[in-house]
């Protein structure tokens, strides 16, 4: 199963999971990539950065431990690394450009990159039944 920029609009990672495991036969894989907050400490400085959307259900951006810990929790094997570095910068050049400079407002997604706030993510989830 392939899931790409999906993940971030999750209120929680559970249901997926468990969908997950209700679908991959054994052995089978599912591979995501998303942006996440990188701790909960992180979630909350975004919230103070207004990149949280949760009254709409759109990049709600949890944090990541919470994804691994999801899928753990249901006896997944999880390999999670970080691509942010090959996804960022080149975001950030696509929104000045398409924004209208270094001040677009969208440009609050770059800064949380690089201040360490959020980061991009691929998951490798492997069922272990």
């Amino acid at each position: 199963v392939i899931s790409v920029e999906v993940a971030q609009h999750f209120k929680s990672f559970k249901p997926f999971a468990a969908e997950t495991k209700r679908i991959l036969r054994p052995s089978g894989q599912l591979v995501f990539v998303a942006h996440l907050a990188t701790s909960d400490k992180s979630y909350e400085k975004l919230r103070e950065k207004q990149l949280l959307i949760d009254n709409q259900e759109i990049d709600i951006l949890r944090p990541v431990d919470e994804a691994i810990s999801a899928f753990r929790d249901l006896n997944f094997h999880i390999n999670c690394f970080s691509i942010g570095k090959y996804i960022f910068p080149g975001f950030n050049k696509w929104i000045e450009q398409i924004e209208g400079g270094a001040e677009a407002n969208s440009n609050k997604i770059f800064e949380s990159y690089v201040d360490g706030y959020i980061d991009y993510y691929a998951f490798v989830v492997t069922s272990q039944q």
